[in-house]
């Protein structure tokens, strides 16, 4: 059953971007974890899917380098990871084997400091605070709203 729940957002971090969400993509995939038809979820309920999101950058952290206020932003499948594993080592984050492994946008499990309540919450919001390294800048001459499913299975399928 879908209703409205307010989510709190971790206080942006040195490293993290904070981004008012515009658009965010339905996917297939976002009806079926609400649905719970993909496994039992229920202990990461409420749950807030949505990983095709975009929107504007309405702050930063002071070490954040690739963006600023006001840039357009995108966030895929996946917020975070180890970091130290050779996946992530090679660039492939989305294969983490490491340590609490590749973060889902939504519905994974995560420590307290990273997102309240202890469990990742989507774009199906009204913003979402992420690690800059797993954000992704969107040229000003893109049409916002169309680039949203990107964020999905062509960001996936190019990595």
């Amino acid at each position: 059953k879908m209703v409205y729940n307010k989510i709190s957002r971790r206080t942006v971090g040195p490293a993290d971007v904070h981004i008012e969400v515009s658009y965010s993509g339905v996917c297939h995939s976002d009806i079926h974890t609400a649905k719970g038809e993909w496994g039992d979820v229920s202990k990461a309920y409420p749950l807030c899917v949505g990983h095709e999101i975009l929107g504007t950058v309405k702050a930063v952290g002071a070490s954040v380098t690739k963006f600023k206020v006001g840039d357009i932003a995108g966030v895929g499948c996946f917020t975070d990871s180890c970091r130290s594993c050779e996946e992530c080592k090679d660039g492939d984050e989305n294969l983490c084997t490491g340590p609490g492994g590749m973060q889902g946008t939504y519905g994974s499990a995560c420590a307290e400091a990273k997102q309240p309540g202890g469990v990742t919450q989507g774009g199906y919001s009204g913003d979402i605070v992420v690690d800059e390294s797993y954000v992704i800048k969107v040229p000003e001459n893109m049409h916002v709203a169309a680039a949203a499913p990107l964020l999905c299975a062509g960001i996936t399928c190019y990595s």
